[in-house]
């Protein structure tokens, strides 16, 4: 009947803004390529919030950004990097699939890597690093020092970006990785007071 009518031209026009927002999010279109009166039920909808352009991680990026934990015992002269369980430090090795877990530490890492600013959050995990913090260690795949605390710990960002599969099958590398700036200075413990504070920063 009426009513049943009345809900389907609900569902429709809903539908329909869906439509646009999602065809103008992933392909050149745009909704302003529309007459007014097709873009005049966008219009009044909008406010409700009830359509969105929800795109969280809609597509992947050719290339990506990662900052790596390095950790020292020997005063710098040798650097033993903290493995992720699931970011690709190693240029021959390619992300696993892990749906639906989601490592929310390496992706908020990710994230890091990709703004701007220094976060607050990669200090803070150098600092659980320097002093052993097995709850920090257990997100990384190994301890590099087997349970021995390293007296600093730094961190430099790498560009990885995907080679094509001519270059994979003859190399077996997914990646190119180059590095790029240290994203802060060391952070160092001292063995006598066993403050721990950056190089250069006393």
């Amino acid at each position: 009947g009426a009513r049943r009518a009345a809900l389907y031209a609900i569902f429709g026009v809903h539908f329909y803004i869906s439509l646009v927002l999602g065809l103008d999010t992933i392909t050149p279109f745009s909704s302003e390529m529309l007459p007014d009166w097709m873009v005049r039920p966008i219009d009044l909808i909008w406010n409700f919030r009830s359509v969105n352009r929800y795109t969280l991680y809609w597509r992947i990026r050719e290339a990506r950004y990662l900052i790596e934990f390095r950790g020292s015992d020997d005063g710098g002269k040798t650097w033993r990097p903290y493995r992720h369980k699931y970011l690709p430090q190693d240029e021959s090795h390619i992300c696993p699939f892990i749906a639906p877990y989601f490592p929310r530490f390496e992706a908020a890492l990710q994230i890091i890597a990709l703004t701007e600013g220094k976060s607050s959050v990669v200090a803070s995990v150098a600092r659980r690093l320097l002093e052993g913090s097995p709850e920090v260690l257990s997100l990384f795949k190994d301890d590099p020092f087997n349970g021995h605390r390293p007296e600093a710990i730094r961190f430099t960002t790498y560009h990885y970006v995907f080679n094509p599969i001519s270059e994979q099958r003859k190399t077996g590398k997914y990646w190119t990785r180059t590095a790029e700036d240290e994203y802060l200075p060391p952070l160092i413990r001292d063995e006598g007071t066993g403050k721990v504070h950056f190089e250069g920063m006393n």
